[in-house]
């Protein structure tokens, strides 16, 4: 997905959160959870708003699981304070 696009993805009515699970420099990867759709059929759509158009290449559904946002970031702050920490020893 390319970065500053405005990407929705819906299945049916119900809206998939996407989470960014990594960036280079012209484009994002960008994962979401559709375990809760697993064995249904329906409509899946993918939109963007007007002049924030979305390029989207190599879309894949897989069974590993998405990483929680929290979890990341309660990482990299640990991660922070054990640095910040260790410098000042």
């Amino acid at each position: 997905m390319s970065p500053g696009s405005n990407l929705q993805i819906k299945f049916g009515d119900q809206v998939i959160p996407l989470f960014q699970l990594g960036a280079a420099a012209n484009y994002n990867i960008m994962g979401g959870d559709v375990s809760a759709f697993a064995g249904s059929t329906g409509e899946l759509r993918l939109t963007a708003l007007p002049h924030f158009g979305a390029y989207l290449d190599n879309i894949f559904f897989s069974n590993q699981p998405i990483p929680e946002p929290g979890a990341i970031g309660f990482f990299v702050f640990g991660a922070l304070l054990l640095g910040w920490r260790l410098r000042k020893l």
